[in-house]
């Protein structure tokens, strides 16, 4: 699994501000080609999962509009799809890493898949990975 968080991004970059210890926001689960993707943003940064699905198909050159409602990121590439999304809270002082919740739009993880292929993401080692 390929791991994408944009706390650096948005904190470092965007906000000028330090990496806060402890962050959470939203994320989506997807595919894209053989590959899997976990994609966390802080909530100051993206509210919606809409607007990370937006911001990961622009990084990557994949076509895709809002639907009228702008609820949804909508998808015109067959080898991209969205798996489901949550929340999530990364407390690095205290090393966990949790993932829950649905998105209203994608709806819920998979979260036996995503729980193991989180352990194999070497920017969590030595973080306790609830899934929950």
């Amino acid at each position: 699994m390929k791991f994408i968080d944009y706390s650096d991004l948005y904190f470092r970059s965007i906000a000028k501000a330090a990496l806060p210890a402890c962050r959470r926001g939203k994320f989506v689960h997807m595919e894209y080609g053989d590959d899997e993707y976990l994609v966390l943003s802080p909530v100051e940064f993206h509210v919606y999962h809409a607007m990370i699905v937006e911001r990961f198909c622009s990084l990557h050159g994949i076509e895709g509009q809002y639907d009228r409602a702008k609820h949804a990121f909508n998808l015109y590439d067959a080898e991209c799809a969205v798996l489901g999304g949550g929340v999530w809270l990364m407390d690095d002082e205290r090393r966990i890493f949790r993932i829950s919740g649905v998105s209203q739009v994608y709806g819920s993880f998979d979260r036996p898949r995503v729980l193991q292929a989180l352990k194999t993401v070497g920017r969590l080692r030595g973080y306790e990975i609830e899934c929950v």
